[in-house]
Parts: structure tokens; C-alpha cells; sequence
């Protein structure tokens, strides 16, 4: 890599890690100090506390207010079925200034320092925009924003319309018309006097009259959108309509709340169920949206109001969701009777956590409730949905080797915890998951069939499971990629804990001895722990102590490298040279931003009303090393690096096992086809004037057997004579893919203007004039150009003569077409991936039916004579284990 790339790099990381870093801490800043802004960009722009002093000099014809509302809220129109809230900085510093985040951040100077970074460099952009925005943020952060959506009154079109105050703005609002009017476009700014209030109009343009308006309403600046919206907004504000302050849902949200409450967001679902449900769907005969809400149970789902501001030392925030019991559907997953646990329930943690959450919820009787929604949505989807769905649960016993819900989620009992545990990992914290269990022998039993399945079906260079006892538990690892992954589990009589690394079980396993402790609840955690119900749904517990103690270290040295590789940037002339205002020397000491933090606790309580969450925390999530409810950058960067392999390695252990049951599928329709006729089918349908590779092949004669009868019918089959396979009347039909005939691990598409493609063929022997008559017996196998072979013609043994195969890219052929596309034999070696086009794109291997109908994954790595022995139906050998 040259330097000026690696230059680049650098400050882009650098830059990167500077910005997540003071986003985090900005966040936390709730209730800054009103901040000066940037640059005075013109006179409507004015800095917003000279501005509002002289609201004369902004407005050519001031004109006084008809009213002069009090609250944000009072000038919200009835029919609001969304608002969201946010008082502004300056009303709430009081109570900032109270907490542990302020002592943590502002008073150590560490928002002082991002602060001073983030500004010296927008200051350095020659952009008027960008300084226009700065002020604009500055001024909204400190004086605060309510926006709303609503409906107007009565059974009306549901056209919706939006309200935004921007509190203590009614002096800017020529600033806002000129830059409309500086806009390109096309956009014509209309001025007008509405009811004594001068009245700005932006009409969008291709709508029928939806419009964007704005004028000054007492202090305050009014921007409306939709059809109608101003008259709404301005009855509202005379008291000539009754506004959204004044309903029963208004005078709730302006109550006072338990805590100092800085911001809001709610929605009232029931409002929009009630104005939508009777709207028939394009589905099912018209079902109406009250239907599809009621089948997944949002129907007592009424509302949700989100609450966030300070309470006392404490950031203090809360969820509540009006949805009363009984429930059902999504909904029904709140059980008040059974989604209640203590912290007695909680497994034996590492007392070096970063943070754990555990929630109780019956894993069983939640499939139980999905399932059953499952089998209730796709009711309302095309008739087939029904039965593709009952085939994916069918199917998927075998595919896990085991039933989910019997043999799995039954015996396991109500409560799981996600837990960090500082002592493990790379980069700081590794988690672990815990389960209660509630029937350990048949837990363990169905974990016996997985591992001995992962062993017959899993090549041992893919996944090996290795069994250690340590403790007085058993361990299963499974050794994956050669031990570049190395999940573990173990099954305790009370506990199941599984984990990605061998170490994070085994020190589960030392603490269910007692041979490392446990962790118990410190002052400060008890202390944070006290205003929990002694009942709940779920609990999380975090320390932001270790999070933002990595955080803060990690800001010098990013500071540093940000200043060097700004340095070699504008030494190259790469970019405008931009100073860093702050640097490592105005960062404060980790341990002394630390010091004030506290444990952050959160949970949630389920009863007949609804759900209902809390969170006192001292610091706000963050994004970095440790903690249960966060990640850092490079956390998550390393996570997906080697998570990425795994998924990709479940998705085509789950890609093989379809392949697999595609060759099963195969298997069965030719012996059906047996059944039928006595022998297999022919390698082609027969012709007196076709050559084999002319001619429709054997996987147009089972079609019928493939639940593709349909098909068959249609391309008019004469199974005496064959018809071209390409035939100018077959067209159609040879274009149409089968799922059955394509392996699912294939990367390529098939062109849809060329003929579909099988990914497996059939075997024809050994030697190039296998698939003819000419071959002597003990060369041929089963499929011949011209050969229908019995079953009692193998004399080999059905369970040591292959049928059909994978086939990789290169060899692959038209589904329809008879001769080499759907024939092999073998004839070059090496027989696998070689020139007789035999082998997969799995790793390690390839599938093959054998004549009894099973199927086989075998190895790149087969003795070839033996392969041959498989290949051949009467060749006499004797084959051992392959």
C-alpha cells in the first residue's frame, strides 16, 4: 500500500473514531449550556437571543397575534395521532446539572473538548449551509421542537397533515423564506394574510393542494403540511376548534410526571386502527386491515407513550404500552401470569460481568403462539402459502435432526440471560447465553442425536464435536474451520450455557461448583437494584464504568493519529488543510470521568393493562468494548469478521441438507417410476433417428413422480419416440426451472431466456462407452442411452451402486436434454471435479443417491477403484466403508 493511501486511511479512521466518540458524549449531554453560534451567516439569522429581543427587526409588517399560547401542545389540533416532544436544553439545566452524566462530562471538561473539535472543524468549512445548519441544531437543542401528525375530524379522506413548532423561532421565520426563495427548483414562496397572521405558502408541486405553510404564533414558529393543515392550525390557536390539548389524550401527556421530563413520543395506535381497519386489502376476497390486526393480535394494542428526562442523579427514561389483557398473537407473548421472575432466578454470573440481561418468557409456548399466528397470516396469502408453509415444518425435523418444539424449547424452562464477561474475549468482554432447563435427560438425549447427525452429515475438516469432561459437566466444542470458531455448550440439571468460545463455558462450569464465585450485587448495584420490583418480565444491569473507561483511553491516541494523518493529508494536497481544534492534551483523565457513574439498570414489568419499562441509568449507551446492550466500533467490526464465516457456514450446512433431500425427492420418483413400469427409466427416451443428446433425457419421464405431472402433460411426452428435447413447440417448457433438478448451493443464476439446468445425473458405469450397450456388463451402471435397468440387474447391491449426483458448474446441462447433460460416467481421473464434470460446490465432498434410495455425502478425498466399484451395478467388487 502507498503512503498516500495509507494516509488516507488513516485520517478516515481517525476521523471516524473521533466522531462516534464525541457523538456519545454529546448525547449525553441532554442539558448543554446554550452554545454561541459558529458564524452570523445575515441578519434573519440572527443569534437566536438577540433575535427573539428584537422581533420588529426581523418582519417588515409585524403583526400581533390574535393569542398568545402558553405550551407547544396547545396549538396541536385534535385528531394528532403522533407526537413527539422535546423541551430544549435551557428549562431543564437545573436538573442537569444534578446528575452523575453532567459530573461525568461537562464538569471534567469533556464535552467542553468534542465541543471545541466538532466546531473548529465546521468552522473551517467554507459552506454557508453548513453553518446555517449549526445554528439552526444550537437553537432547537436549547429551545426545543414538538411535531405532530394528524387526521381532521369526522369519516373524511385520510389524508394526513403535519404540525412542527419550533418553540421560541416565531422571530425566524423571514429566515425561512429566503432560503425557499434561494432555492432551485421551481418552488414558488406565496405570502398572505390568514386571520391577521402573515402566512407563508409553498404549494408541492405534482399534489393535489398539499401545501407547506408557516407564520409566527406568539413566540413561537408554526410550520404545517398537508390539505388544510393552516385553517386547522390557526382555529386551533383562535379557540375556534378544540385542539389536541384539550382531549383526554392531551391532558395526559401534559400532566406532570414522577421525574424531570425532557422528551416524549406517542402514538395512538387504536386511533389509526379505527380509521383504517374497514380498508378492504387486495387480498383474499377484500379482508379488511381490522382483520389481518386482529390475526396478529394488535388489536388490544391501543398505545405507546415513550418518557425521557432526569430524576435526581439519574438519566431516567420509560416505556409504557397500553395493550390490556386479554391478549392474543404478538401481544399474547405478555402473559402477566407467566412472564414474571425474580432475581433469585438469575443463573450463577461471572462477577467480572460488563453487563447481563434476562428476561422470563416460556420458549414453547411462544413457538406454540407464533406458530399459530403463522398458520393464521398466511391464510390471507395465495392458496398455496398454506401448504408450502406445513412442508417447511415438516421438513424441518429432519433438517435439525430432532423436533424444535418436543425435543428442544420443551425442555427448557422460562428464563434466559445474556451476559458479558470481562475476563474472556479479545477485545474486552465476551457473552454467553444461558437457559433455564427444565428436563435435562431429554435435553441432553437431543443433543446426543445432534452431534452424532452433525458427525454423519458434516465433513470432520468442516465441523468435529469434541466431547471433555471439566468440572463434573460434560462440554461439547464444536471445532469449526479448523478451530478458527470453537462454540461450546454444556447441560447442567438447571442450566443450559452455551457460548463462542471453549473458555467462557468451562468458567460457567467452575461456578456451578463453586470453584470460582459468583456475582452478587455490590453497594452501588444495590443501591441502583432498589427501586426494581421485586417481580418483572426482564432486568438488565450494565456498568458504564468499564465502557466508557475504554472510551476515554482510546480518545488521545485517536486525537494524535487524527492530527498526523490530517498532516501527511495536506502535505499530499488531498484536502483543504484542517486544523484540530482539540487536541490529546484537553482530553481529561479516564478515571476522573468515570468516577461519578453508576450501575445502569433497566426493566420491565407485564400486568392485565399493558407493558411497562424503566431505565435509571448514570450514562447513556454506548458504543463500545463490554456492556450487554452495547458494542463498540471495533467490537462490531471483529464480531462480523468472525461471525460472518459462521453464518455463511449455517446457511450452507442448510443449502446441503435441501441438495440433500433433492437427491432423496429424485430417488423416490425413480423408484416409483420402478414401481410402475419395472424398471428404471431409460438414460433418454428411445428414437429411431435422434442421437442420445437429441433426445428428452430420464428426468422428463419422472416429472410426474416430482409433483410435476402438469408439466408433463403439457410437453405432450411419447415415451416410444422422442421428440427433439429443444424442440421449437417445447420451448416454453424447457425454459421452466424445477427446484427439485437445481442444487441450492449453486451461485449463478441460469439465464431465463436460455434453457433450464439440472445440477444433478445420472451414473453410467466406468469407461467412455459406459452410458452405450457396447460396454461389457461389469462396466455399465445404471443409466445407459439406450438401457432401462432393473433392480434385480444389480447385482452389486443397491446400497453400493450410485444413481444420480452432483454435478459441478461446468458440466452442467438442460434438465430436458438427454446424453451427456444429464448422463456421467467416469472416465479420466481424478473422477471428482474433473473432466467427467462430477462434484459439488460443497466443501469437502458431493452427494449421491445409491439405488436403495439413500443418500450419501462422500469425500473428494474416495480411493478412486472404490468410486469405480460405485459406479458399476454388476461389477462383481467387494466395497467396504466409503
Amino acid at each position: 500500500m502507498n503512503r498516500p493511501r495509507r494516509i488516507v486511511i488513516a485520517t478516515g479512521l481517525a476521523l471516524v473514531g473521533l466522531l462516534t466518540i464525541g457523538w456519545t458524549v454529546s448525547w449525553a449531554q441532554a442539558g448543554k449550556k446554550p452554545a454561541e453560534p459558529v458564524k452570523k451567516v445575515e441578519d434573519s439569522a440572527k443569534k437566536p437571543a438577540e433575535a427573539a429581543k428584537k422581533p420588529a427587526e426581523q418582519s417588515k409588517k409585524p403583526t400581533e397575534p390574535v393569542k398568545k399560547p402558553s405550551a407547544p401542545l396547545e396549538l396541536i389540533p385534535a385528531g394528532t395521532v403522533l407526537l413527539a416532544a422535546g423541551d430544549g436544553s435551557t428549562i431543564h439545566q437545573a436538573a442537569w446539572e444534578k446528575t452523575a452524566a453532567y459530573d461525568a462530562f461537562a464538569k471534567t471538561g469533556l464535552i467542553e473538548s468534542f465541543s471545541k473539535l466538532i466546531r473548529g472543524i465546521l468552522e473551517q468549512i467554507p459552506e454557508e449551509r453548513v453553518q446555517s445548519a449549526t445554528e439552526i441544531y444550537d437553537f432547537v437543542t436549547e429551545h426545543g421542537l414538538t411535531i405532530s401528525i394528524g387526521f381532521g375530524p369526522g369519516d373524511g379522506p385520510a389524508i394526513p397533515y403535519l404540525t412542527v413548532i419550533a418553540h421560541d423561532a416565531g422571530p425566524h421565520g423571514d429566515a425561512l423564506n429566503q432560503f425557499i426563495e434561494g432555492l432551485d427548483g421551481g418552488i414558488e414562496l406565496t405570502k398572505e394574510q390568514v386571520s391577521k397572521r402573515n402566512v407563508s405558502r409553498v404549494l408541492i408541486p405534482g399534489t393535489p393542494g398539499v401545501e407547506v405553510a408557516w407564520w409566527t404564533e406568539g413566540q413561537h414558529l408554526v410550520i404545517t403540511g398537508g390539505m388544510g393543515a393552516v385553517d386547522a392550525a390557526i382555529a386551533v390557536a383562535e379557540g375556534q376548534s378544540p385542539g389536541f390539548a384539550s382531549s383526554a389524550n392531551g391532558k395526559k401527556l401534559a400532566a406532570k410526571s414522577s421525574f424531570d421530563r425532557t422528551s416524549l413520543f406517542w402514538l395512538d395506535f387504536a386511533a389509526l386502527r379505527s380509521r383504517f381497519g374497514a380498508i378492504p386489502l387486495p387480498i383474499n376476497n377484500g379482508t379488511t386491515v381490522a382483520a389481518i390486526l386482529e390475526t396478529v393480535g394488535l388489536e388490544s394494542f391501543n398505545q405507546i407513550l415513550v418518557q425521557s428526562g432526569y430524576k435526581g442523579r439519574s438519566l431516567w427514561s420509560t416505556v409504557d404500552v397500553d395493550a390490556p389483557a386479554p391478549r392474543k398473537g404478538l401481544m399474547g407473548l405478555a402473559d402477566p401470569k407467566k412472564a414474571t421472575m425474580t432475581l433469585d432466578d438469575l443463573p450463577p454470573l461471572p462477577v467480572n460481568n460488563v453487563g447481563f440481561f434476562a428476561h422470563c418468557m416460556s420458549l414453547a409456548e411462544a413457538y406454540d403462539q407464533v406458530l399459530e399466528l403463522a398458520r393464521a397470516v398466511v391464510k390471507f396469502a395465495p392458496p398455496d402459502a398454506s401448504e408450502h408453509l406445513e412442508d417447511v415444518l415438516g421438513k424441518m425435523s429432519e433438517v435439525l435432526g430432532c423436533d424444535l418444539r418436543d425435543d428442544v424449547l420443551a425442555a427448557l424452562g422460562p428464563v434466559q440471560c445474556i451476559y458479558s464477561d470481562a475476563n474472556q474475549g479479545v477485545l474486552g468482554s465476551e457473552y454467553g447465553l444461558i437457559i433455564q432447563v427444565a428436563d435435562a435427560k431429554k435435553l441432553r438425549s437431543t443433543l446426543q442425536k445432534v452431534v452424532a447427525r452433525i458427525a454423519d452429515e458434516v465433513p470432520a475438516e468442516f465441523v468435529t464435536a469434541i466431547e471433555r469432561e471439566r468440572h463434573g459437566q460434560n462440554l461439547i466444542t464444536f471445532r469449526c474451520g479448523g478451530g478458527a470458531m470453537n462454540p461450546t455448550m454444556l447441560i447442567s440439571d438447571k442450566w443450559l450455557c452455551v457460548g463462542m468460545s471453549h473458555q467462557i463455558v468451562e468458567s460457567f462450569a467452575m461456578r456451578l461448583k463453586g470453584d470460582l464465585p459468583a456475582w452478587k450485587p455490590d453497594a452501588e448495584t444495590a443501591e441502583a437494584l432498589a427501586a426494581v420490583p421485586k417481580k418483572f418480565a426482564s432486568i438488565s444491569v450494565t456498568y458504564p464504568r468499564h465502557t466508557y473507561r475504554v472510551l476515554v483511553s482510546l480518545t488521545p491516541f485517536l486525537l494524535e493519529m487524527g492530527e498526523a494523518a490530517m498532516s501527511g493529508v495536506q502535505q499530499l494536497g488531498l484536502f483543504p488543510a484542517i486544523e484540530l481544534a482539540a487536541t490529546a492534551l484537553d482530553i481529561p483523565p479516564a478515571e476522573l470521568v468515570i468516577k461519578p457513574l453508576f450501575p445502569n439498570v433497566a426493566w420491565a414489568v407485564v400486568d392485565e393493562t399493558g407493558i411497562h419499562m424503566t431505565t435509571r441509568s448514570s450514562a447513556p449507551p454506548v458504543p463500545i468494548l463490554g456492556g450487554i446492550d452495547t458494542s463498540t466500533v471495533a467490537v462490531t467490526a471483529v464480531g462480523v469478521a468472525l461471525l460472518l464465516p459462521a453464518v455463511q457456514q449455517a446457511r450452507e450446512a442448510a443449502r446441503r441438507t435441501q441438495s440433500k433431500n433433492n437427491l432423496k425427492q429424485i430417488a423416490l420418483a425413480l423408484h416409483n417410476f420402478h414401481d410402475t413400469f419395472q424398471y428404471f427409466p431409460q438414460g433418454t427416451l428411445p428414437s429411431k433417428e435422434l442421437e442420445p443428446d437429441e433426445r428428452q433425457s430420464w428426468m422428463v419421464q419422472i416429472l410426474p413422480y416430482l409433483d410435476q405431472a402438469q408439466l408433463y402433460n403439457e410437453m405432450a411426452i411419447d415415451m416410444q419416440e422422442s421428440a427433439k428435447w429443444n424442440d421449437d413447440s417445447l420451448e416454453e417448457f424447457i425454459l421452466t426451472q424445477i427446484p427439485i433438478f437445481r442444487n441450492p448451493s449453486r451461485a449463478e443464476e441460469d439465464d431465463e431466456e436460455e434453457p433450464a439446468t439440472t445440477d444433478y445425473a445420472g451414473w453410467a458405469g466406468v469407461g467412455k462407452d459406459a452410458p452405450t450397450e457396447k460396454a461389457k456388463d461389469n462396466k455399465k451402471g445404471i443409466f445407459g442411452y439406450d438401457r432401462a435397468t432393473k433392480m434385480r440387474d444389480i447385482t452389486d447391491g443397491t446400497s453400493n451402486t450410485i444413481m444420480v449426483s452432483d454435478v459441478v458448474a461446468e458440466g452442467r446441462g438442460p434438465w430436458a436434454q438427454g446424453g451427456k447433460a444429464t448422463i456421467r460416467a467416469l472416465t479420466a481421473k481424478p473422477y471428482i471435479n474433473g473432466v467427467d464434470g462430477i462434484g459439488s460446490p460443497h466443501v469437502g465432498g458431493f452427494h449421491a443417491c445409491l439405488a436403495d434410495g439413500s443418500v450419501r455425502f462422500i469425500s473428494n478425498n474416495i480411493d478412486q477403484d472404490i468410486l469405480e466399484a460405485l459406479a458399476t451395478r454388476a461389477g462383481g467388487e467387494v466395497i467396504g466403508d466409503f
